[in-house]
């Protein structure tokens, strides 16, 4: 039988998920929406027990949760257990060992169902999936919170702004990266360019993979940290992230990236501007700098409008 979170609040401390809610030094803090009272641990109560057992009537209580933020945040807590559980699972033995990966939702009910009620709560669950999940040392909440604050959407922007420009190194990291896969846009726009200018190169380089999520207006910025940045690895970053731009401009930046690591016998960076161009153009195979310029000829100027605006879709 699986344990109900709202019926076991004397265990709170146990209940933050000793993977989820460690506190932060830095100045955004983790949500601690407190303890429940006895008509609200009633509730959420009888919202989780419908909830497991796909009552007809969890939508209705789910509704009167909602109108309550503290019972809301006890209610959002209980989904994110359930996600945790889900990528912490054995998957497969090998040599009388178990792989621990982390599980796919999509292929997960329990993972699927309770993505879905996250984004059904939306921009109530915010602050809870930063304080509890972004903000935390754990690398495995880190990604389960961006990628839950994808499921969001622009919602998530405001407190993402916040953190991206408040926050220590790793969490400015995690606030470009989510604000990427958002799809910020405009409004992440100005504060991503600033951290692809920060004294830390792995904050440059979450920047860089964050602005892809800007669209179109990104590729100005990717191409000047690529012929500028005076960091191998934050170059190779804005080389791979221009391959996602489909157009005359980025293939020129990164048809000069490839010529200058010929030159300089930089042969990651070599790879990587191949493969960047095998993206761009979407052929296969390596070519000369004269090659690969001739095909570049052929792109379009442009991106298509639906194009231009396509967020960010991987972890990199």
């Amino acid at each position: 039988m699986h344990p109900g979170l709202a019926t076991r609040q004397r265990h709170a401390t146990a209940l933050v998920l000793a993977a989820c809610f460690a506190a932060c030094a830095s100045p955004p803090v983790r949500y601690q929406p407190g303890p429940l009272s006895a008509e609200q641990l009633e509730l959420v109560r009888k919202a989780e027990a419908a909830y497991r057992k796909e009552a007809p009537d969890y939508p209705v209580l789910r509704a009167q949760v909602l109108e309550d933020p503290l019972a809301t945040a006890w209610l959002v807590r209980m989904f994110v257990r359930d996600l945790i559980k889900v990528r912490e699972r054995p998957l497969a033995p090998t040599g009388g060992q178990e792989i621990v990966v982390r599980a796919v939702e999509g292929a997960d009910p329990v993972g699927v169902r309770a993505t879905n009620e996250i984004r059904h709560v939306g921009a109530k669950a915010v602050p809870l999936l930063i304080g509890d999940l972004l903000l935390h040392e754990g690398a495995l909440p880190r990604e389960l919170g961006i990628d839950l604050l994808a499921a969001v959407g622009p919602a998530a922007v405001p407190d993402l702004l916040d953190v991206a420009e408040r926050g220590d190194v790793r969490q400015r990291r995690a606030a470009a990266r989510a604000l990427g896969r958002v799809g910020a846009s405009e409004r992440a726009l100005p504060v991503l360019v600033r951290m692809a200018e920060d004294g830390d190169y792995t904050v440059r380089a979450d920047a860089l993979r964050g602005l892809v999520g800007c669209g179109e207006p990104a590729i100005v910025h990717l191409a000047a940290r690529l012929s500028g940045d005076q960091d191998p690895f934050v170059q190779r970053v804005a080389a791979e992230q221009l391959g996602r731009f489909p157009v005359r401009v980025s293939g020129d930046a990164l048809v000069a990236y490839l010529e200058r690591c010929l030159r300089t016998r930089d042969e990651s960076g070599e790879r990587s501007a191949q493969a960047a161009l095998q993206v761009l153009a979407g052929r296969r195979g390596l070519r000369t700098p004269e090659a690969w310029q001739r095909l570049v000829l052929t792109l379009p100027e442009r991106l298509p409008a639906t194009a231009a605006s396509k967020p960010e879709n991987q972890d990199g």
